[in-house]
């Protein structure tokens, strides 16, 4: 049987990947120390006041949330970021609702439309064990925020 190629609406970010030689930070720790440019300070500024505003509305059915970057080196600024929300189950909606709520902040502030996109744990799981060049590439430009704040934010 023959797999279908999946393309995930964010690909256009990730075409000049080379996955296994690509360096990017995957949280924000790791992004704070490489930021050099206007540009980066910028990103790294939303997705800290992204973080401080997920940090205590976290749900327990909540994996993990990617931002989809990539985030250094970048020549303008992106009108939107792509948010992938894992969860472990849930209805959609409610994740969606309350995910939205929390991003409009940055949003206000910066003027960078989350594109939000759910997926279940599952999911991911089967991309990972496929080896889908489009998910690792997807998970290597991403700034991954967790339940484990402290590991996340400061490590």
């Amino acid at each position: 049987m023959r797999r279908q190629k999946i393309t995930f609406p964010w690909q256009h970010r990730l075409r000049k990947i080379k996955l296994y030689t690509f360096e990017h930070p995957t949280n924000l720790a790791e992004l704070r120390r490489k930021v050099e440019t206007e540009i980066d300070k910028f990103y790294l500024s939303f997705l800290e006041l992204s973080f401080k505003n997920l940090k205590p509305k976290w749900e327990k059915s909540w994996n993990s949330i990617l931002a989809i970057g990539p985030f250094l080196e970048r020549k303008k600024r992106y009108s939107t970021i792509p948010f992938i929300l894992i969860i472990k189950k849930g209805k959609i909606y409610n994740h969606l609702l309350k995910l939205s709520e929390i991003l409009a902040i940055p949003y206000l502030e910066f003027g960078i439309m989350p594109a939000i996109y759910i997926f279940s744990t599952e999911m991911v799981e089967t991309y990972r064990s496929e080896k889908n060049i489009n998910w690792l590439r997807t998970e290597a430009v991403s700034i991954k925020f967790s339940n484990n704040f402290q590991r996340n934010a400061y490590t």
